[in-house]
């Protein structure tokens, strides 16, 4: 019954996609960064009409054999951002969250050729941890089948052999190694910024640290409803959402981690002509 009751919802927005807006935003990552609590945030804004049907549409990546009017079915009517703007006299944008999208090689081309002026918004956490989040997230959710943390970073490689290629070559293929198993080679995030960089100027990024959303969130949503061109809207409440716990990391393998990213994390800083603040030692 759930099925038929998507299909027919998928069927009806995909109908009426000639009268739907497309995204002015997206959040394009880090997954377990802290994507979730943002989109809420900026959800609970007058200003965002958030995706009808959940916070990440993954077109540009899982999704990518549908059409163009599947994608657009998700997001509201024209005619709510036309009655906001004459009546209101507010702006009122639409947007969505699919954390994979920063990874994906092939995502920042599609992009730029559906969505020209889109801006976009990435959230980076500090890799190590993000990885060990990440490990937690996918053996939680059934995706994981390796006991051991040590054991799935220690298989990556092998996993990942040849994926980005045939990501890239192949349209429709996708990847659940790639997707569910890219614990450390997602915190090469210079590396990913750089695919990006070359399709979109960099003026369309907000880019911040998941340490620093959460240390000061009052500020740094406040930099994103800046960004987005919408005007502040206080919150009750900052929410994390997402949030799990677990045993800590062996200590041997942190520091291992911590001397694999000291490189990548040396190009990030370059690349964005900053360091994030992230303490290797620690």
């Amino acid at each position: 019954m759930r099925d038929l009751v998507k299909r027919a919802t998928e069927g009806y927005l995909a109908a009426t996609s000639g009268l739907r807006m497309l995204p002015d935003f997206i959040v394009i990552g880090t997954q377990r960064g802290g994507t979730t609590s943002l989109y809420r945030y900026l959800a609970a804004h007058p200003g965002v009409a958030p995706t009808l049907v959940s916070k990440g549409v993954h077109y540009f990546d899982v999704q990518n054999e549908r059409s163009q009017a599947w994608y657009r079915g998700h997001f509201p009517p024209t005619a709510y951002r036309a009655w906001r703007r004459r009546v209101a006299r507010q702006p009122l944008v639409t947007g969505e969250a699919s954390p994979y999208y920063l990874f994906h090689p092939a995502v920042p081309e599609r992009v730029a050729a559906m969505l020209p002026d889109v801006k976009l918004i990435a959230m980076l956490r500090d890799p190590v941890k993000r990885a060990f989040s990440h490990y937690h997230h996918e053996f939680e959710g059934g995706f994981e089948t390796l006991p051991s943390f040590e054991e799935a970073i220690d298989a990556e490689p092998g996993r990942l052999e040849g994926e980005t290629e045939r990501l890239l070559f192949d349209p429709g293929y996708v990847s659940f190694a790639h997707q569910h198993h890219s614990y450390v080679t997602r915190g090469h995030y210079a590396d990913q910024l750089d695919a990006w960089f070359a399709h979109i100027p960099r003026e369309r990024f907000l880019i911040f640290t998941s340490e620093d959303f959460y240390r000061d969130t009052a500020t740094i949503y406040g930099a994103v409803q800046d960004f987005l061109g919408l005007p502040h809207h206080p919150l009750a409440e900052f929410k994390t959402y997402n949030a799990h716990s677990y045993a800590p990391m062996n200590p041997e393998t942190n520091e291992r981690l911590r001397d694999h990213f000291r490189e990548p994390d040396r190009d990030l800083a370059e690349l964005l002509g900053r360091d994030l603040g992230w303490d290797r030692s620690a």
